[in-house]
C-alpha cells in the first residue's frame, strides 16, 4: 500500500509555499514562489488575485507530481491564506473586475471613520476593533462598484475556492475577520451587514474550516481552508492555550481561548478554526495582538544602513557594533506601516524625549528596539488580562532570526523565549488541517532553540522601556509638551 500524505499550501503577502507532509509530520517535498504587491499610493495596496491563485495552483501541481513519482497517495489538501483582502470577479467567466485590496489597504478609512458611533457595538459582536484593514469596508466599496449580482465580491479564499470548483464559499476563520461575522452566533450578522451597507445575499456561504468543501486541485479534494495566523498556531500544536508569536510582515501574538471567544478591547478575537463533526460544527477561538510595522521596520533598517538584502542576523551585528557609544533615549515610532494593537491609531511622526542622533546605525538600533517594545507591550497586556499564563513564548516566522529582537522581547516581558526551528509553521498548519479533515490527529512536536536576552539585556532592564511607555502615553494623549517629534 502506498504511503499516505497531505499537501499544505500557504498563500501570503510576499510569497506562496507548499509542503508535502506524511502522516507522521515528515516533510517530503517543499517549494516556494514569490508574489508581487503594488503600492498604488500610501493607502492603496493591491495584488493580482489571478497571480496569487496561479502560484497556489503551480505549487500544488508540483507537489502532486512529486508524490506520483514517489508513488505516494495524496489524500487531502489544506490551504492557509492571507486575511482580510477583498477582490471582485465575474461569476460566469472568472474575469477579475477589481484587484485584491490587501489587508494593508487603508483607502476606506473615511467610510470607517463615519461609523465611529458603532465602534463599541462592533467590538462586542465581532470581537474586532473598527479598522479599515478588515474586509467589511472593502466589500461594501466593491459591491457598490459592481451592483450586478453577476459580479462576486469576497475575500481571497472565496476567489480561490471559486477557481478550484468549490463555489462561492469562505470559512469561519476568514468570515470572522470581516467585521460582518457575529462571534456569538457564528454567522454573518444582519445588523452588522446593515451598518456597513453590505448586501447579505451577495456574501459567500460559510463552510467549516476543517472538513469543508473548497474544491479540488490536481484531482485531490481541498478539505481545509483557514487564515494564515490561525494555521501557524495549529502547526505549533498550541491550540490548547499556549501562546505563539509569529514574526512576518506583521507580528502576530496569538493565544487559543478554547470553545468560547474572549473579547478584549483593543485586541482581535476570532475563530481559530471550525471543524465538521457529523451534522454539527465544532468551534475553537483565539485572541490576537497585531503589530503591523514588523516587516516595514526591518525594511527601513536596511535602508538606513545603506545595504541591500541584509538578513535579520546581519542587522543584529550592525546594531551590536554601536552599543558602546549609544546613549540616546528610546523612540516611539509607529509610522512604518498601519496601526495595530491596542490603539489602532497611526502616529504620523515618531516621538522621543530628546532629539535622536543623526547616525544611521544609531537610528537602526532605535527602530529595532522600538519594534521589540511594541510587541512586548502587547504581550504584557494580554498576560495581565490573564489571556495566557506560563513563563515561555514560542516564536516563529522569518524575522525570528533576529536574536536581538527576541532578546529584547524576552527581557521586557520576563518570559523565556524559544525560536521554532521550523520557520514555516503556516504551511505546516495547512497540512495538519488537511489531516484533521481526514480523521488523522497528528500532534506536532516542534523543536525550538532557547534565546538568551543577548546584548539588549543591560539596556532594556534599566529604565528604557519605562521611558518608552511614558512616550506612548503622552503621544496618544496628544500631550506634545512631553516629547519632541521625529521624522526620518
Amino acid at each position: 500500500m502506498s504511503q499516505k500524505c497531505y499537501i499544505g499550501l500557504d498563500q501570503g503577502s510576499t510569497g506562496t509555499k507548499v509542503s508535502l507532509v506524511s502522516t507522521e509530520g515528515e516533510i517530503l517535498f517543499e517549494d516556494y514562489l514569490a508574489v508581487q504587491t503594488t503600492w498604488v499610493n500610501e493607502d492603496c495596496v493591491e495584488q493580482d488575485p489571478e497571480a496569487l491563485f496561479s502560484s497556489l495552483e503551480e505549487l500544488g501541481n508540483r507537489a502532486h507530481i512529486f508524490a506520483l513519482k514517489e508513488k505516494l497517495q495524496v489524500r487531502r489538501i489544506g490551504i492557509a491564506l492571507q486575511r482580510s483582502g477583498v477582490c471582485s470577479w465575474d461569476r460566469e467567466t472568472g474575469e477579475i473586475r477589481a484587484p485584491l485590496w490587501s489587508w494593508r489597504d487603508q483607502r476606506e478609512r473615511p467610510r470607517v471613520n463615519a461609523l465611529e458611533q458603532y465602534r463599541e457595538m462592533i467590538m462586542k459582536n465581532t470581537g474586532l476593533p473598527l479598522d479599515p484593514g478588515y474586509a467589511a469596508p472593502k466589500i461594501a466599496a466593491q459591491q457598490a462598484l459592481f451592483i450586478d449580482d453577476r459580479v462576486l465580491t469576497g475575500t481571497l479564499d472565496s476567489y480561490v475556492s471559486y477557481r478550484l470548483g468549490g463555489g462561492f464559499v469562505t470559512d469561519d476563520t476568514m468570515a470572522a475577520r470581516t467585521l460582518l461575522y457575529d462571534l456569538h452566533v457564528q454567522a454573518f450578522g444582519e445588523r452588522l451587514v446593515d451598518i456597513f451597507d453590505v448586501k447579505l445575499k451577495r456574501l459567500p456561504k460559510i463552510e467549516p474550516s476543517i472538513g469543508g468543501n473548497f474544491g479540488a486541485l490536481a484531482g485531490v479534494p481541498v478539505t481545509a481552508s483557514l487564515g494564515d495566523q490561525q494555521s501557524a498556531l495549529l502547526a505549533a500544536g498550541m491550540d490548547d492555550g499556549l501562546p505563539l508569536l509569529n514574526l512576518g510582515t506583521i507580528a502576530s501574538f496569538c493565544c487559543a481561548t478554547g470553545d468560547a471567544p474572549n473579547i478584549l478591547d483593543g485586541y482581535s478575537s476570532s475563530v481559530l478554526y471550525s471543524k465538521k463533526r457529523e451534522e454539527r460544527r465544532e468551534y475553537r477561538f483565539l485572541l490576537e495582538s497585531t503589530t503591523r510595522c514588523c516587516g516595514k521596520t526591518f525594511d527601513e533598517i536596511v535602508r538606513l544602513l545603506g545595504k541591500s538584502n541584509l538578513t535579520p542576523i546581519e542587522i543584529d551585528v550592525h546594531c551590536e557594533e554601536i552599543l558602546p557609544e549609544h546613549e540616546s533615549l528610546p523612540v516611539l515610532y509607529t509610522t512604518l506601516g498601519n496601526a495595530g494593537s491596542p490603539f489602532w491609531e497611526t502616529l504620523q511622526e515618531g516621538v522621543a524625549s530628546e532629539t535622536p542622533p543623526e547616525g544611521s546605525r544609531e537610528r537602526a538600533f532605535l527602530l529595532l528596539e522600538n519594534l521589540g517594545f511594541l510587541i512586548a507591550d502587547n504581550i504584557i497586556a494580554l498576560r495581565n488580562a490573564e489571556v495566557f499564563s506560563g513563563s515561555e513564548v514560542m516564536i516563529s516566522g522569518g524575522y525570528s532570526l533576529s536574536s536581538a529582537l527576541l532578546g529584547c522581547i524576552g527581557a521586557v516581558t520576563d518570559l523565556k523565549v524559544s525560536r521554532s526551528d521550523n520557520r514555516n509553521l503556516t504551511v505546516a498548519g495547512a497540512a495538519r488541517a488537511a489531516m484533521m479533515s481526514d480523521g488523522v490527529e497528528w500532534q506536532p512536536e516542534i523543536e525550538a532553540t532557547s534565546i538568551e536576552d543577548g546584548f539588549f539585556q543591560d539596556r532594556v532592564l534599566g529604565n528604557r522601556f519605562g521611558v518608552w511607555k511614558t512616550l506612548q502615553k503622552a503621544a496618544h494623549a496628544r500631550e506634545s509638551a512631553n516629547f519632541v517629534k521625529v521624522s526620518w
